[in-house]
C-alpha cells in the first residue's frame, strides 16, 4: 500500500487553489475631468503617473475593481456625490448617488457588463472626476 506525503499533498492543493482562483484586482487612476474631449482609451493606464507634490492634488476618491465589483471609496466626506459608469460608445450603464456624510464606500457589480472600455465619472459640488477601466 502506498503512503501519501501529507505535507506535499497539502502544498499541491494550495497551489492548485491559488492558480484556479479568480481573484481580479485593478486600481483605477482617477483624475480631474478635463472636459468632453477625453477619450476613454486615454484614461486607462497600467502605470500610475508620478508628478511632483506641487502639481499633484490629492483627491478624496479612489476606485478599484475587485472580483467583478467596482468599488468607489471616499477618504473624506464630500457631501452628495454622483457616480456614473459610461461605456466606450457613450451609453450610461449605471448612475448611483451616494451621501458621503453617512457612507464612504460604494460597490457596483460589473459581472453583467460586456467586455470593453468604461469610463467612471464622479461628481460632487463643482468637482468632476474621471477614470477609465477595461473589463
Amino acid at each position: 500500500m502506498k503512503t501519501i506525503n501529507l505535507k506535499l499533498f497539502g502544498t499541491l492543493v494550495l497551489l492548485l487553489c491559488a492558480f484556479t482562483s479568480q481573484t481580479v484586482f485593478a486600481t483605477i487612476l482617477i483624475k480631474k475631468d478635463s472636459g468632453p474631449g477625453t477619450a476613454p482609451n486615454a484614461l486607462i493606464s497600467n502605470k500610475l503617473k508620478i508628478s511632483s507634490l506641487q502639481t499633484q492634488s490629492i483627491l478624496p476618491v479612489t476606485a478599484d475593481i475587485i472580483n467583478g465589483e467596482l468599488g468607489v471609496f471616499f477618504s473624506s466626506s464630500v457631501g452628495i456625490a454622483t457616480v456614473s459608469v459610461v461605456d466606450e460608445y457613450g451609453n450610461i450603464i449605471e448612475v448611483v448617488t451616494i451621501d458621503t456624510n453617512t457612507n464612504s464606500e460604494l460597490y457596483i457589480l460589473t459581472d453583467g457588463y460586456e467586455s470593453g472600455i468604461y469610463t467612471l465619472k464622479i461628481s460632487y459640488g463643482t468637482t468632476r472626476l474621471i477614470g477609465g477601466f477595461e473589463l
